[in-house]
């Protein structure tokens, strides 16, 4: 759902945001598998031929850098409403911290051991495991646990991919909040 999709309460009670966001190569990777998964889709094409249907905001749940132009303009249209965005990749590197940083703009008493016992709980390993009996399976595979790391993308891309990526990545997030965060990151 876009923000600009938001029920009206949203910005009346001024609500705050967490809007959570991940590097959109590693983004790919997983719709593009979750494709090859979920029997509802019928995709048995390659990652080189999904990815421009990902660039063009046409697979399913997608239109990735149109939800970020759409978030960036609801931030800039409405100052006031306190907005904490969570990477994803920060989270992986320092989950106790992540969780730390997250209560301290819910603005919840701080509880360092409640903290740590939520960042150990959040970790892919045990969700996964945690989460099995509500996740959603095609055969007996899992499409919404599948490795919960960053930097996958390396085995999926080529060069020449990259180059379309970054062309696009450009052309559609200049000028927002989010444009450097992923702008040519390893």
């Amino acid at each position: 759902m876009k923000l600009s999709d938001a029920p009206s309460e949203l910005t009346e009670a001024k609500c705050k945001i967490v809007y959570n966001i991940r590097d959109p190569k590693d983004v790919a990777v997983s719709l593009y598998n979750a494709y090859l998964e979920g029997q509802h889709t019928c995709y048995t094409g390659s990652f080189e031929d999904f990815l421009p249907l990902f660039l063009e905001g046409k697979v399913d749940c997608n239109g990735l850098f149109e939800h970020w132009r759409d978030a960036d303009v609801f931030f800039k249209a409405h100052p006031d409403i306190p907005v904490y965005i969570q990477v994803y990749e920060e989270a992986l590197k320092d989950p106790f911290g992540a969780v730390q940083k997250l209560s301290d703009f819910l603005e919840l008493e701080r509880n360092d051991d409640l903290c740590r016992d939520i960042a150990e709980k959040c970790h892919f390993s045990k969700m996964k495991v945690d989460k099995d009996k509500f996740s959603m399976k095609f055969g007996s595979k899992d499409i919404h646990y599948r490795k919960g790391v960053s930097g996958d993308y390396r085995n999926y891309f080529n060069d020449r991919m990259l180059d379309d990526y970054y062309n696009v990545y450009k052309e559609r997030l200049s000028g927002t909040r989010f444009y450097l965060q992923y702008l040519y990151n390893s």
